[in-house]
């Protein structure tokens, strides 16, 4: 990516994306709603005059969500401490969207696509009266989540010196359930985004800038 503005092309480019998370599952007693993070790579292929195929690479993606549990240690002080309390369940994913993007005018730009998720790394954090209690989860996550995601992405800005800056807001619902003990939990997770596309020229849209 350092050398991304260097290998852009007219149908083809790099972007840098980062943003949070609102995160939760379906079908989980008390379930609520927590924030988590993302980070990764795409890569924009021109298919047409307004279609395009967007692959993405995020290494770091968290989700989860907030309910209400006891932790069992078999100490009875600790387990008399975090009994019932809020518990946020953290899990961290490597996501593999594919989405097919279609731009009606020069701002907007909207997609659709499958989405695989891989596993690496979950933990419970029980916050009871004394502090926090934190215990590795991984044993109870299925390793792959796969859904579909839909996409629609605004330009804030016209492109200048090969880079431009792009909001991005994306919905993902999860097919495979999440939860190896679970009934129908899938993953509910929508998006909010900053793009930082390497663009080839410096407005490479001039004629439609007032679209």
């Amino acid at each position: 990516m350092i050398f991304g503005d260097k290998v852009a092309s007219e149908n083809f480019n790099f972007s840098l994306i980062g943003g949070f998370n609102v995160c939760n599952v379906t079908n989980y007693p008390g379930g609520k709603a927590i924030l988590g993070a993302h980070f990764g790579l795409g890569a924009n292929i021109r298919l047409g005059k307004s279609w395009y195929l967007i692959p993405e690479f995020k290494p770091f993606s968290y989700k989860g969500f907030q309910s209400t549990e006891s932790l069992v240690t078999g100490d009875p002080a600790i387990d008399e401490a975090f009994h019932e309390v809020k518990t946020l369940w953290r899990s961290k994913y490597m996501e593999f969207p594919v989405l097919l993007h279609y731009r009606p005018t020069n701002r907007w730009q909207f997609g659709l696509g499958p989405q695989v998720n891989f596993l690496t790394g979950a933990k419970r954090i029980y916050e009871g009266s004394p502090g926090t209690f934190t215990k590795n989860s991984e044993d109870q996550f299925h390793e792959v989540d796969w859904g579909m995601a839909v996409n629609a992405t605004y330009r804030l800005s016209t492109q200048r010196d090969g880079k431009g800056i792009n909001i991005q807001a994306r919905y993902y619902r999860g097919f495979s359930y999440v939860l190896l003990n679970g009934d129908n939990n899938v993953n509910s997770v929508f998006s909010l985004s900053l793009e930082f596309p390497f663009i080839k020229g410096n407005d490479d849209e001039k004629s439609e800038k007032g679209k």
